[in-house]
């Protein structure tokens, strides 16, 4: 065989439809390389079954064939890469095999083109030429770069500086727009770190620095000689030689080796720029810009109307572009208009400070009524990274009343606290890298009625030194904590749905109301004594929360820290589903491990779980009948109950799932199934799990269950009579191996038809709410009734059994003014409300109507009752609730689960 072709690589377009591409030329199996090429040139690499290869050795080639074609504007490039290995050994006098030989001569020679196509692409620096090829790259770059500043300097200086900014459209670093440069800022800045000072001293002598009689006046940082180790701001006030000056201020502390950044103050000539720049883009060439007050980025009125807008703000990158702050102020603060205010974008540079980006007011948070400023909305911070001129202190980007933000792919080093959100809604915070924050990496809270729909997810948070150190804190109503990667050595994660350690310099009130939470598929690591989360709740309130993380630590690793709502650390949380204790909780249904002490609902730690299984101890100094209080409602999913070898029926471990009075699930009298998987690890097999259903510390039912190897289920009947404080007691009365217990469950068997109704409103009603007041919504033509358990008459239904019930709730609204700018669609049982908040006049139609809806899975007993309400606020009461056959108006709801009693 030879090779007969120079081509090694080949290239297609994705257009969402071909699967199927040749490569002509042959490739060694295993030798094949695939990249996919986005629009905006990342490069991936299809996962390994997500494709297939025909022709491998073949010397015309083959076909690679995906299971899902490329997208349209992707690029697929096939490619030969072999090892760059010589695998043949030759011994003397053995035989000559021709086909050997010919073999390696040609794998010899893909190398040869594989070498050859990567040189040609590759910068090659001129023989004789003593430099490298990236020191080439650079100076290629920054020509153009001088270059097109040039260019646009040469087009700026015909216009006055009050004109530039509606007349510039040169290209300044690529960017279209306009540049500090042309309003006189230089990027004159100077960062070492060999800083010598002495307390009590002004005299500052730095290695390597080559001061100049026109440093005098700079402004200077020095980094840990202020007060107690903070930075030491002043100004430069005489020069005694290139390596000593005196600064206008004396250091409190002694440093040697510290940083310090000194340069001209450039806030004046900066501010001058963005100010006639207003509602622009603003590009910051590379350098030091030296701030001795905040920047305050001015709006500009925008011609769609009431909204306005902020300049977007580009530097060169984020090593190229540094502000630095030579005070504890914020580098940049972004002002607010009279509504709606459109922030754009702040990329591509680094934040030298103590305070990095100011949105909003925090402190003013206090009511929707004006409180915090206008609303802040669609701003997206990327690529910017904000180091603090002191370790653990500040605040990165601190932002008050912000809708619709992104912070992504920005780097946080030293900050105090990281990202701090106070009111702010539908954000996404992704790709962060947080290292060394001493209070919170990420902390995000509600205030008074805003402050939700946050995703937090992908961020890598690590490195936080503080002995109260949270790396991600949440107070919010609606929030998803995702995919993080946490290395800590304390709290990894704190829900605090209560008001409980409110900081006082946050100034806002937490938000009050049924919450959302998800927290899942993060990463968590710590030291030996690491807590790895608190969770802290209100048991006042409705809460659905998820948290199904994977957590590693050491042998103390607790897996979770339960806080009620006045502070306090308590052993269980009741998850009551019909109760006055409405918290909803779904832990680690993967069946995921959740570190070595099960501390959830703290068991005095009892219980362990290893690789996904709760084991109860060995040896158990409890007396009989003492339960363990795990409190996992009704059904247990992805984790197994352990009872180890010898474990005795006579001090059987218990699972409670109610509390009593209120808190009650089942009734008395009523007849239900208890369902569980059960197993032995005895060989043999033969283990008798007793199984059984108990009240008060008595057991009133039991069954005995005869074990295999296999999984098996088992069911039995009971009948309550009494219903104070039931529980789950599982024990033996033959142990040779470990039983293993999984999947318990109790439910009603048996209901007579299946609860469901559905009915419309098909008369308008007209001037029915918007001044805020609440109209109970009458949908009076019924659609199906089965038991006639809906009362259209009153727009009430009323649920036949215990169980759990899907409500649905929709409402089509007309007469919205511009005045009505809130609304609240909600759904209410006997138990508890559900809300949805939305705008109605934001979202009206071209025959000026508003449709919205809402639906829930509510716990329900028999005889709760439910009902839609609808209300709109702002304006004048002569918003109708649209009728018709078209059912956009409507309620319905069907029984899902039977028994209120199964999770």
């Amino acid at each position: 065989m030879t090779v007969l072709t120079t081509t090694s690589t080949v290239s297609y377009q994705g257009n969402g439809a071909t699967k199927s591409f040749d490569f002509a030329f042959k490739i060694p199996l295993g030798a094949l390389v695939i990249t996919i090429t986005s629009a905006d040139g990342a490069e991936s690499t299809p996962d390994e079954g997500t494709y297939t290869v025909t022709g491998y050795g073949n010397a015309n080639g083959g076909t690679v064939t995906f299971a899902s074609a490329p997208a349209v504007g992707v690029t697929v490039t096939l490619a030969r890469q072999v090892d760059l290995l010589q695998e043949v050994a030759l011994t003397t006098g053995s035989a000559f095999y021709a086909e050997v030989i010919e073999a390696e001569l040609d794998r010899l020679t893909m190398v040869d083109q594989q070498l050859r196509e990567g040189l040609a692409r590759a910068v090659k620096v001129p023989v004789g030429l003593d430099s490298t090829p990236e020191e080439l790259l650079d100076e290629l770059l920054g020509t153009r770069d001088a270059a097109a500043l040039s260019a646009a300097a040469a087009a700026a200086s015909a216009a006055t500086a009050g004109s530039v900014a509606e007349a510039a459209s040169t290209v300044a670093g690529g960017i279209a727009g306009v540049s500090v440069a042309w309003w006189g800022a230089i990027p004159d800045g100077v960062e070492l770190s060999t800083a010598v000072m002495t307390a009590g001293s002004a005299v500052l002598t730095v290695t390597g620095a080559a001061f100049t009689v026109g440093d005098v006046g700079k402004l200077v940082v020095v980094s840990g000689a202020g007060a107690n180790g903070a930075p030491l701001y002043s100004t430069i006030a005489a020069r005694s030689s290139a390596t000593v000056v005196t600064l206008a201020a004396v250091a409190s502390t002694s440093v040697s080796g510290a940083q310090i950044v000194y340069g001209t103050d450039q806030r004046a000539a900066m501010q001058a720029a963005f100010t006639a720049t207003k509602g622009g883009t603003v590009f910051i060439p590379a350098g030091i810009y030296m701030l001795s007050a905040s920047i305050v980025l001015p709006f500009a009125s925008a011609t769609s109307g009431s909204q306005v807008v902020v300049s977007r703000v580009l530097g060169a990158g984020m090593s190229l572009t540094s502000l630095v702050t030579a005070g504890d102020f914020y580098a940049l603060t972004y002002s607010s208009g009279a509504t709606y205010t459109e922030l754009g974008e702040l990329a591509w540079l680094r934040i030298q400070s103590e305070y990095g980006v100011k949105i909003g007011d925090r402190t003013a948070l206090t009511s929707d009524t004006g409180g915090g400023g206008a609303y802040k909305q669609r701003w997206w911070c990327h690529h910017v990274e904000f180091r603090s001129h002191r370790a653990a202190s500040g605040i990165g980007i601190d932002a008050a009343k912000l809708f619709k933000f992104a912070i992504t792919n920005c780097h946080f080093s030293g900050i105090g606290t990281g990202i701090l959100l106070a009111g702010c809604d539908n954000g996404l915070v992704e790709n962060n890298s947080i290292r060394g924050s001493r209070l919170y990496g990420i902390y995000e809270r509600s205030a008074q009625t805003f402050g939700s729909q946050t995703i937090i997810r992908g961020n890598e948070i690590l490195g936080n030194t503080g002995t109260s150190t949270v790396y991600i804190k949440s107070n919010s109503r609606h929030v998803s904590i995702i995919d993080n990667y946490l290395e800590c050595d304390y709290h990894a994660v704190t829900i605090d749905l209560t008001d409980i350690d409110a900081p006082a310099w946050f100034g806002a009130n937490i938000a009050q109301g049924p919450y959302t939470i998800v927290v899942r598929d993060n990463r968590i690591e710590g030291g030996n004594n690491a807590s790895v989360a608190q969770y802290r709740v209100n048991r006042d309130q409705a809460y659905a929360v998820t948290i199904d993380d994977r957590w590693q630590g050491g042998a103390n690793w607790g897996g979770g820290l339960w806080v009620d709502d006045s502070g306090v650390v308590v052993d269980t949380i009741k998850p009551a589903r019909n109760g006055v204790s409405s918290f909803d909780l779904r832990l680690g249904e993967s069946g995921r491990c959740f570190g070595e002490l099960w501390a959830n609902f703290r068991t005095t730690t009892r219980q362990q779980v290893i690789n996904g299984r709760l084991v109860m101890p060995a040896t158990d100094t409890r007396a009989p009948h003492t339960a363990i209080d795990a409190n996992f409602a009704l059904r247990v999913r992805g984790q197994r109950w352990v009872l180890p070898a010898g474990w005795s029926s006579s001090a059987p471990a218990r699972l409670f799932w109610q509390g009593t009075g209120a808190d009650k699930l089942l009734t008395a009298g009523r007849q239900y199934k208890m369902s569980l998987l059960a197993r032995t690890t005895y060989a043999s097999g033969g283990d008798v799990l007793v199984a059984g259903y108990g009240s008060n510390g008595s057991i009133l039912n039991t069954s005995s269950f005869t074990l295999s190897n296999d999984f098996k289920r088992f069911e039995f009947y009971f009948t309550p009579w009494v219903v104070s404080g039931p529980f789950i007691s599982l024990g033996a009365s033959t142990s040779l191996g470990d039983i293993e217990v999984a999947d318990i469950s109790i439910e009603q068997p048996v209901v007579s038809g299946t609860p469901a109704f559905s009915a419309r409103v098909n008369t308008t009603a007209g001037g029915v709410t918007g001044a805020g007041g609440a109209y109970t919504v009458l949908p009076e033509t019924v659609n199906h009734n089965p038991g006639g358990y809906y009362n259209p008459s009153t727009g009430i239904f009323t649920a036949p059994a215990t169980g759990r019930y899907w409500l649905s709730a929709a409402v089509r609204l007309g007469g919205v003014t511009s005045a009505h700018t809130v609304g609240l669609l909600q759904i209410t049982t006997s138990n508890r409300s559900y809300q949805i908040e939305f705008n109605p006049y934001a979202g009206l139609t071209s025959d000026g109507r508003y449709s919205t809806g809402l639906s829930v899975e509510a716990d329900m007993d028999a005889g709760d009752t439910a009902s839609m309400q609808i209300a709109v606020f702002n304006g004048t009461a002569v918003v109708s609730v649209v009728g018709g056959n078209n059912y956009q108006s409507r309620f319905q709801g069907r029984l899902v689960e039977i028994g209120g009693a199964t999770w």
